[in-house]
Order: C-alpha cells, then sequence, then structure tokens
C-alpha cells in the first residue's frame, strides 16, 4: 500500500500490513476523513489481491499490479462519491488528491 499512502494520509506509516492496522485500529470507530479512507483502502485492497490470488490458482488469470491498483482506486472513488463530508482544510486537501470535484457532498462551514 505505498503508493495509497499519500492518498490516504498516511505517509507516515510503513507499507506494512502489521503497521497499517496498527494506525487504523485507535482511530476505526471515528467518522474522520482519515479513519474512513484508510479503511476504504485497507478492505478494498484485501479484496482485490485475494480475488487477484484467486484468480491466478484457479482460472490462471494474471493481472499486473498497475491494474490492481487502478481497480482498487477506482472502487474507493466511486464509494467516496456516496458519502458526505464536513467542510474542512484535511478533508478538502484528501478529496482534492482523489482528483474530486471542489465542493462535492461538502457540508458545514
Amino acid at each position: 500500500m505505498d503508493f495509497y499512502s499519500p492518498l490516504a494520509g498516511m505517509d507516515t506509516v510503513p507499507a506494512r500490513i502489521e503497521d497499517i492496522v496498527s494506525y487504523l485500529q485507535p482511530i476505526a470507530h471515528q467518522r474522520m476523513v482519515l479513519s474512513v479512507i484508510g479503511r476504504l483502502l485497507l478492505a478494498a485492497s484485501a479484496n482485490y489481491i485475494w480475488d487477484e490470488r484467486n484468480k491466478r490458482i484457479f482460472k490462471q488469470v494474471k493481472r499486473s499490479w498497475t491494474d490492481i491498483r487502478d481497480i482498487i482506486i477506482t472502487t474507493i472513488r466511486l464509494k467516496l462519491f456516496t458519502l458526505k463530508f464536513r467542510y474542512k482544510a484535511r478533508v478538502i486537501k484528501l478529496l482534492a488528491e482523489w482528483k474530486m470535484p471542489n465542493n462535492f457532498r461538502l457540508y458545514g462551514s
């Protein structure tokens, strides 16, 4: 998940699953944008990596890691389109990194 770090605001977290989980665990029940995007990244990554594993074993179909990365990013962007976010500087910065529209589903002042 090293290439996801800037997208999730986890620049300081090493790219090991143990470190990512230990970073997300204390904030998992909070409704912060970092928590939501981090959980989405972890879940989508695990899902598509497992799916790729099954396809390689049972169907002999292989995709490149860039294809899998693009699928994960697209899936998360689609999920982000369904959510509402509070208007804050950190939210605007992260949504800009995900290439979301400027005032897309933001509320509050």
